[in-house]
């Protein structure tokens, strides 16, 4: 099978995924322990400053042990990293895995790196829950990290993509042979696929004001009515105190 990018799609190794992960620990721990520090009125300045912060995706991947990436005018290594020396062997850029993918959305290559995420996310912590939970969903649910989306049809959320192959499973036009036919695969899943979602953005809107009109209709009679209840209860409570009142004065004369 051959695929052609950039037409294809590609899923990025396990280990890139497992690297991710350590990635975020990393930077959640650092910037835990930085916060704890900044509010600790015994912290001066200097020591603060001394911390580990956290890093970005590309410095930790440089040299994931932070212990200093030497690099060589003669290196034809990415960031011309010194291959020979012991310190680099640590990094991510060097491995043997770092260049390896998978031609289209692998599926549970894909499944497994979310799921994995999502086991990350239970700290105990409602307000941290709720934040990842948050970012996950407006994030790494519809456009995972391992996944590079390189045509229209990668950005059509799978709800949308009605095109199935002959197993049931979402066409994936990095399994076709022929450029212009995956290329007319791609094309026809996006037109596809963003027409049905503006068109239910479209019924939404058109539905709206007629909908926010009759729910305001409905409150405005609830709430009439409850008054009106109130109301009615109030003057029978109000004409049975004034009989009895009346009542009262007929038998003593008062």
């Amino acid at each position: 099978m051959s695929a052609q990018r950039p037409l294809a799609g590609v899923t990025l190794s396990s280990e890139y995924a497992t690297a991710l992960r350590d990635w975020r620990r990393e930077r959640e721990f650092r910037s835990k322990m930085l916060k704890e520090a900044q509010d600790d009125p015994e912290k001066t300045d200097e020591q603060i400053s001394a911390m580990p912060y956290p890093r970005g995706w590309w410095e930790y991947a440089v040299d994931p042990r932070a212990d200093g990436a030497p690099t060589s005018p003669d290196s034809n290594a990415p960031g011309m990293l010194d291959r020979s020396s012991d310190l680099n062997t640590d990094s991510l850029i060097l491995s043997n895995w770092w260049d390896d993918d998978t031609p289209g959305m692998d599926t549970r290559d894909i499944l497994a790196y979310q799921q994995m995420l999502k086991s990350e996310m239970y700290k105990g912590d409602w307000k941290s829950d709720i934040g990842d939970w948050l970012g996950y969903y407006t994030d790494e649910a519809w456009t995972p990290d391992i996944y590079i989306r390189t045509s229209m049809a990668d950005y059509v959320p799978n709800m949308f993509n009605i095109f199935m192959d002959d197993d049931g499973d979402r066409l994936d036009p990095s399994k076709t042979e022929n450029g212009w036919l995956r290329t007319g695969q791609t094309l026809g899943q996006g037109l596809v696929g963003y027409g049905l979602g503006g068109g239910l953005i479209f019924l939404g809107l058109f539905f709206a004001p007629k909908a926010v009109e009759n729910i305001s209709e409905m409150t405005e009679q609830v709430v009439t009515g409850v008054f009106e209840t109130l109301f009615s209860i109030r003057e029978k409570a109000s004409e049975s105190r004034l009989r009895r009142r009346q009542a009262k004065e007929a038998i003593t004369g008062s």
